[in-house]
């Protein structure tokens, strides 16, 4: 990441999640950020880091809410996991429409 760049400028606002691989590719991308103290987990019924591929879902309803470290934007990771109805992940404000 360069010095001109913030984490909003690598995030998507709006990622609709409708299978499993997408869901593991943005968790392991938040991951990431997490990792190298972009972004950090808010709240959620169950923490960023439990979800790894290969293992169950700790949960049937992923909801985990981030915040980037810097200017304290908010997003919002939202998934069912038991039927399969897929979910989303969007900044703080985004019209989803």
């Amino acid at each position: 990441m360069s010095n001109n760049e913030n984490v909003e400028d690598l995030l998507s606002d709006f990622i609709e999640i409708k299978s499993p691989g997408l869901l593991y590719d943005v968790v392991d991308s938040l991951n990431d950020f997490v990792k190298l103290g972009l972004i950090r987990q808010i709240s959620g019924r169950v923490r960023l880091e439990d979800i790894k591929r290969g293992l169950p879902f700790p949960d049937d309803i992923i909801e985990i809410s981030l915040e980037t470290i810097t200017n304290r934007t908010r997003y919002h990771l939202n998934c069912e996991t038991y039927h399969g109805m897929g979910g989303a992940f969007w900044r703080d404000g985004y019209d989803k429409k």
